[in-house]
């Protein structure tokens, strides 16, 4: 795992109306399975994660709390959510953020720009592109160190015991409309396999699953599809 400068591959967000209904489908369709480890935000929202190969993992982003989200809630994500959802996000792992910051020159995100349900400000810190334009990954640094973080997701995915193993993040494909603009956005991930293309801004993820390919995509309905 890279601990200098270049960005890797962290995680996947997908946005789902339903996490059970997800939920089932992965664990019918693809053999993955949820862990018990589970986040509520401030703004309403949770999460529920399956591991990949450690330290990467889904996160399943889901309305936990509909009150508190009508009153403090992302209106990108609702807007997402009444779009039917699906892969939303992404995020790169890095263990110099102040060597993200001067890279983009943008600054981290304020502590409190993702406070946890009780109150508290979360063990990581962020950098993300103003407004959260889809493509864009965020870029995260963890409290724990690198090893500690390794063997925390080795640990979680012995766990849940999935019935095939997945592989992390393969690949990506972004489409965007001002494509030089993400490309400068990525520059400490350049040792990454991500294409970038003019179009309608997108989001594809390629994971393997056992000897199956799964491709999380913004297009499709719960972004997740049913193996062919």
């Amino acid at each position: 795992m890279t601990t200098g400068r270049q960005a890797e591959f962290d995680h996947l967000l997908v946005f789902v109306d339903d996490p059970m209904l997800l939920r089932e489908s992965l664990a019918r369709d693809w053999g993955l399975h949820v862990h018990a480890d589970t986040t509520q935000f401030g703004d309403g929202v949770a999460n529920l994660i399956v591991p990949l190969e450690p330290p990467q993992y889904l996160e399943i982003l889901y309305v936990h709390d509909q009150a508190r989200f009508e009153h403090s809630g992302d209106v990108a994500f609702l807007d997402r959510l009444r779009a039917g959802g699906g892969l939303g996000a992404w995020a790169l792992r890095t263990w110099d953020l102040p060597a993200v910051e001067m890279a983009l020159g943008r600054e981290r995100d304020p502590v409190d720009a993702a406070l946890l349900a009780d109150g508290s400000v979360p063990p990581w810190s962020t950098v993300s592109k103003p407004g959260d334009p889809m493509g864009y990954p965020f870029y995260i640094q963890y409290g724990a160190g690198a090893d500690e973080r390794l063997a925390r997701w080795r640990q979680r995915l012995m766990e849940v015991a999935h019935r095939y193993e997945p592989s992390g993040i393969r690949s990506m494909e972004i489409s965007a409309s001002d494509p030089d603009d993400l490309e400068r956005w990525l520059v400490p991930a350049t040792n990454l396999d991500i294409r970038v293309i003019a179009g309608p801004p997108s989001l594809r993820a390629t994971i393997r699953v056992g000897d199956r390919e799964m491709v999380l995509s913004s297009e499709y309905p719960g972004g997740i599809p049913q193996p062919l």
